[in-house]
Protein backbone atom coordinates (compact mmCIF):
# COMPACT_ATOMS: atom_id res chain seq x y z
CA UNK A 1 0.00 0.00 0.00
CA UNK A 2 2.63 2.28 0.41
CA UNK A 3 4.15 1.92 -2.67
CA UNK A 4 0.50 3.24 -4.24
CA UNK A 5 0.91 6.65 -2.44
CA UNK A 6 4.06 7.74 -4.34
CA UNK A 7 2.18 6.77 -7.64
CA UNK A 8 -0.42 8.61 -6.66
CA UNK A 9 0.86 11.39 -5.82
CA UNK A 10 2.77 11.70 -9.31
CA UNK A 11 -0.54 11.47 -11.00
CA UNK A 12 -1.90 14.41 -8.87
CA UNK A 13 0.90 16.35 -9.57
CA UNK A 14 0.73 16.01 -13.47
CA UNK A 15 -3.14 16.42 -13.83
CA UNK A 16 -2.50 19.84 -11.65
CA UNK A 17 0.43 20.85 -14.13
CA UNK A 18 -1.75 19.84 -16.93
CA UNK A 19 -4.23 21.91 -15.55
CA UNK A 20 -2.74 25.51 -15.04
CA UNK A 21 -1.68 25.26 -18.92
CA UNK A 22 -2.11 28.55 -20.67
CA UNK A 23 -3.94 28.08 -24.19
CA UNK A 24 -3.09 29.86 -27.23
CA UNK A 25 -6.16 32.20 -28.07
CA UNK A 26 -5.14 34.17 -30.97
CA UNK A 27 -6.98 33.57 -34.71
CA UNK A 28 -5.19 31.35 -37.17
CA UNK A 29 -3.04 33.47 -39.31
CA UNK A 30 -0.43 32.70 -41.72
CA UNK A 31 2.94 33.26 -42.06
CA UNK A 32 5.32 32.65 -44.80
CA UNK A 33 9.53 32.26 -44.17
CA UNK A 34 12.37 31.93 -46.29
CA UNK A 35 15.02 29.07 -45.01
CA UNK A 36 18.13 28.04 -46.71
CA UNK A 37 18.37 24.80 -48.71
CA UNK A 38 18.04 21.45 -46.94
CA UNK A 39 17.35 17.85 -48.03
CA UNK A 40 15.90 16.39 -44.57
CA UNK A 41 13.32 17.38 -42.17
CA UNK A 42 13.05 16.92 -38.53
CA UNK A 43 9.69 17.67 -37.17
CA UNK A 44 9.61 18.09 -32.80
CA UNK A 45 6.41 19.36 -31.64
CA UNK A 46 3.25 19.22 -33.29
CA UNK A 47 3.46 20.09 -36.62
CA UNK A 48 1.36 19.23 -39.30
CA UNK A 49 3.62 19.25 -42.73
CA UNK A 50 2.53 19.36 -45.80
CA UNK A 51 4.42 18.80 -49.15
CA UNK A 52 2.65 21.22 -51.79
CA UNK A 53 5.14 21.47 -54.90
CA UNK A 54 2.93 24.42 -56.31
CA UNK A 55 4.02 26.29 -53.27
CA UNK A 56 6.78 29.18 -53.74
CA UNK A 57 10.20 28.08 -51.86
CA UNK A 58 10.47 28.21 -48.00
CA UNK A 59 6.99 27.61 -46.25
CA UNK A 60 3.97 29.07 -44.89
CA UNK A 61 3.06 28.21 -41.01
CA UNK A 62 -0.60 28.23 -40.25
CA UNK A 63 -0.98 28.86 -36.24
CA UNK A 64 -2.56 30.85 -33.71
CA UNK A 65 -1.59 34.08 -34.23
CA UNK A 66 -0.08 34.39 -30.27
CA UNK A 67 1.83 31.19 -30.87
CA UNK A 68 3.91 32.36 -34.19
CA UNK A 69 6.91 33.81 -32.28
CA UNK A 70 7.25 30.59 -30.29
CA UNK A 71 7.81 28.73 -33.52
CA UNK A 72 11.21 27.42 -34.45
CA UNK A 73 12.90 27.20 -38.53
CA UNK A 74 16.10 26.11 -39.24
CA UNK A 75 18.52 24.63 -40.78
CA UNK A 76 21.47 22.36 -39.58
CA UNK A 77 23.72 20.60 -41.83
CA UNK A 78 21.06 20.51 -43.95
CA UNK A 79 18.06 19.38 -42.10
CA UNK A 80 14.97 21.43 -41.33
CA UNK A 81 13.82 21.29 -37.92
CA UNK A 82 10.88 22.35 -36.89
CA UNK A 83 10.32 23.46 -33.00
CA UNK A 84 8.03 24.89 -30.74
CA UNK A 85 8.93 26.81 -27.80
CA UNK A 86 5.43 26.85 -25.73
CA UNK A 87 6.47 26.39 -21.94
CA UNK A 88 3.31 26.78 -19.91
CA UNK A 89 0.60 26.54 -22.68
CA UNK A 90 -1.22 23.57 -24.60
CA UNK A 91 0.43 22.67 -27.70
CA UNK A 92 -1.89 24.50 -30.62
CA UNK A 93 -2.90 22.85 -33.99
CA UNK A 94 0.12 23.89 -36.31
CA UNK A 95 0.38 23.39 -40.55
CA UNK A 96 3.61 23.84 -42.00
CA UNK A 97 3.38 23.77 -46.06
CA UNK A 98 6.43 22.82 -47.62
CA UNK A 99 7.51 22.63 -51.52
CA UNK A 100 10.62 21.25 -50.94
CA UNK A 101 10.10 17.45 -52.54
CA UNK A 102 13.65 16.60 -52.65
CA UNK A 103 13.19 15.20 -48.82
CA UNK A 104 16.18 12.37 -48.65
CA UNK A 105 14.91 11.64 -44.48
CA UNK A 106 11.87 12.64 -42.44
CA UNK A 107 11.60 12.41 -38.96
CA UNK A 108 9.24 13.17 -36.20
CA UNK A 109 9.65 13.21 -32.43
CA UNK A 110 6.31 13.48 -30.79
CA UNK A 111 3.03 13.79 -32.25
CA UNK A 112 3.36 14.93 -35.59
CA UNK A 113 2.78 14.49 -39.17
CA UNK A 114 3.79 14.28 -42.53
CA UNK A 115 2.06 14.12 -45.55
CA UNK A 116 3.43 14.28 -49.10
CA UNK A 117 4.55 12.63 -52.60
CA UNK A 118 8.68 13.12 -52.82
CA UNK A 119 10.78 13.15 -56.17
CA UNK A 120 13.85 11.78 -55.20
CA UNK A 121 15.64 8.90 -56.66
CA UNK A 122 17.80 8.07 -53.88
CA UNK A 123 17.93 6.76 -50.18
CA UNK A 124 15.01 7.53 -48.21
CA UNK A 125 15.01 7.83 -44.55
CA UNK A 126 12.03 7.31 -42.05
CA UNK A 127 12.02 8.03 -38.68
CA UNK A 128 9.15 8.15 -35.70
CA UNK A 129 9.83 8.38 -31.71
CA UNK A 130 6.81 8.86 -30.37
CA UNK A 131 3.02 9.12 -31.96
CA UNK A 132 3.71 10.65 -35.16
CA UNK A 133 2.05 9.90 -38.80
CA UNK A 134 4.25 9.77 -41.69
CA UNK A 135 2.36 9.19 -45.19
CA UNK A 136 4.47 9.40 -48.51
CA UNK A 137 4.52 8.65 -51.85
CA UNK A 138 8.22 7.87 -53.40
CA UNK A 139 10.11 5.97 -56.06
CA UNK A 140 13.59 5.62 -54.11
CA UNK A 141 16.56 3.20 -54.27
CA UNK A 142 16.50 2.03 -50.43
CA UNK A 143 14.35 2.98 -48.19
CA UNK A 144 15.09 3.10 -44.15
CA UNK A 145 12.26 3.13 -41.95
CA UNK A 146 12.06 3.17 -37.60
CA UNK A 147 9.65 3.39 -35.91
CA UNK A 148 9.88 3.49 -31.55
CA UNK A 149 6.99 4.11 -29.75
CA UNK A 150 3.42 4.10 -30.95
CA UNK A 151 4.11 6.02 -34.33
CA UNK A 152 2.38 4.83 -37.98
CA UNK A 153 4.41 5.05 -41.30
CA UNK A 154 2.24 4.82 -44.61
CA UNK A 155 4.03 4.52 -47.56
CA UNK A 156 3.70 3.15 -51.25
CA UNK A 157 5.47 3.21 -54.51
CA UNK A 158 9.15 1.32 -55.18
CA UNK A 159 12.19 0.75 -54.07
CA UNK A 160 14.59 -1.69 -54.67
CA UNK A 161 15.54 -2.33 -50.61
CA UNK A 162 13.44 -1.76 -47.57
CA UNK A 163 15.12 -2.21 -44.16
CA UNK A 164 12.73 -1.29 -41.40
CA UNK A 165 11.76 -2.24 -37.75
CA UNK A 166 9.18 -1.50 -35.26
CA UNK A 167 10.21 -1.29 -31.49
CA UNK A 168 6.93 -0.90 -29.52
CA UNK A 169 2.79 -0.82 -30.86
CA UNK A 170 3.48 1.49 -33.60
CA UNK A 171 2.30 0.15 -37.20
CA UNK A 172 4.41 -0.08 -40.91
CA UNK A 173 1.78 0.08 -44.19
CA UNK A 174 4.59 -0.92 -47.14
CA UNK A 175 1.81 -2.89 -48.92
CA UNK A 176 1.58 -0.49 -52.08
CA UNK A 177 5.12 -0.21 -52.14
CA UNK A 178 6.92 -2.99 -53.92
CA UNK A 179 10.33 -3.95 -53.06
CA UNK A 180 12.87 -6.14 -54.83
CA UNK A 181 14.43 -6.73 -51.43
CA UNK A 182 13.19 -6.78 -48.12
CA UNK A 183 14.73 -6.54 -44.64
CA UNK A 184 12.30 -6.26 -41.70
CA UNK A 185 11.81 -6.87 -38.02
CA UNK A 186 9.30 -5.90 -34.52
CA UNK A 187 9.96 -5.99 -31.13
CA UNK A 188 6.87 -5.63 -29.12
CA UNK A 189 3.30 -5.70 -30.30
CA UNK A 190 3.48 -3.59 -34.06
CA UNK A 191 1.86 -4.33 -36.78
CA UNK A 192 3.99 -4.16 -40.49
CA UNK A 193 2.70 -5.02 -44.01
CA UNK A 194 5.47 -5.58 -46.99
CA UNK A 195 4.96 -5.96 -50.90
CA UNK A 196 8.34 -8.19 -51.88
CA UNK A 197 9.35 -9.38 -55.05
CA UNK A 198 12.52 -11.39 -54.82
CA UNK A 199 14.05 -12.01 -50.88
CA UNK A 200 12.06 -11.39 -47.17
CA UNK A 201 13.90 -11.27 -44.07
CA UNK A 202 11.33 -11.23 -41.48
CA UNK A 203 11.85 -11.15 -37.51
CA UNK A 204 9.61 -10.87 -34.83
CA UNK A 205 10.01 -10.87 -30.71
CA UNK A 206 6.67 -10.28 -28.78
CA UNK A 207 3.20 -10.19 -29.90
CA UNK A 208 3.92 -8.58 -33.34
CA UNK A 209 2.66 -9.15 -36.79
CA UNK A 210 4.15 -9.26 -40.13
CA UNK A 211 2.07 -9.55 -43.47
CA UNK A 212 3.73 -9.64 -47.12
CA UNK A 213 2.20 -10.26 -50.46
CA UNK A 214 4.20 -10.89 -53.70
CA UNK A 215 5.93 -13.65 -54.84
CA UNK A 216 9.50 -13.65 -53.67
CA UNK A 217 11.83 -16.15 -53.75
CA UNK A 218 13.73 -16.62 -50.88
CA UNK A 219 11.79 -16.14 -47.43
CA UNK A 220 13.82 -16.14 -44.10
CA UNK A 221 11.24 -16.04 -41.12
CA UNK A 222 12.39 -16.12 -37.22
CA UNK A 223 9.46 -15.78 -34.63
CA UNK A 224 10.05 -15.62 -30.75
CA UNK A 225 7.31 -15.05 -28.82
CA UNK A 226 3.49 -15.16 -30.02
CA UNK A 227 3.88 -13.46 -32.89
CA UNK A 228 4.09 -14.25 -36.79
CA UNK A 229 4.70 -13.76 -39.94
CA UNK A 230 2.38 -15.06 -43.06
CA UNK A 231 1.88 -14.18 -46.62
CA UNK A 232 -1.73 -12.44 -46.97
Amino acid sequence: MKKIYPLLLICLIAVMSSCNLKTYKGDPTNEKRSVSEYSKIKVKGPFDVIIDPNKESGLTITAPSDAIADIETRVENGELILDLDNSGYMSPDIEVVIANSQLEGISISGSGSFEGALETKKDLDLKIGGSGNIDVQSNANRVYANISGSGNINASGTCEMLEASISGSGNMNFGKMEAQDVDVSISGSGGMKVNVTRNLEASVSGSGSITYTGSPVSVDKNVSGSGSIRKN
